[in-house]
């Protein structure tokens, strides 16, 4: 195989390694979520961690408990955080979280980390709610 298309080849793989993931891959996400709430967003916090990356850190009240695998408690306050590539940024690969008005009630599917924040566990699809897709 020629040096030109062993290059175009790896360009390839490396391009789909990044890939938005289907509907049926969020959906699986959601399906395997151990932690899923409705959160209400107490503020919200961007940070730019270089020049084409960011740090989103939400504060929100839980306000209903669908599953819990950290026994979390109706009323607590939790802190999420999220590095993602930013909105100017056209890059391919999950999609991006979005920047979350403070007052609005909206689902959550996340993770607990060691240091007790929590992570999305869908990407940026982690605030929504997905059906099942017919290719499942």
């Amino acid at each position: 195989m020629n040096l030109k298309r062993s290059l175009f080849l790896l360009t390839l793989l490396s391009a789909s390694a990044f890939a938005e993931l289907p509907n049926s891959g969020y959906y699986r996400l959601q399906e395997s979520c151990k932690d899923y709430f409705d959160i209400k967003i107490k503020s919200q916090k961007i940070v730019n961690i270089g020049e084409t990356t960011e740090r989103l850190t939400w504060t929100a009240e839980i306000t209903d408990i669908w599953r819990s695998s950290t026994k979390v408690k109706l009323g607590q306050v939790i802190t999420i955080q999220h590095e993602q590539f930013k909105p100017d940024q056209m890059v391919t690969g999950p999609s991006r979280a979005s920047r979350l008005k403070v007052g609005v009630v909206v689902p959550a599917y996340l993770a607990r980390e060691k240091n007790g924040t929590y992570s999305l566990a869908k990407y940026g699809r982690s605030f929504e709610v997905m059906g099942r897709p017919k290719d499942l």
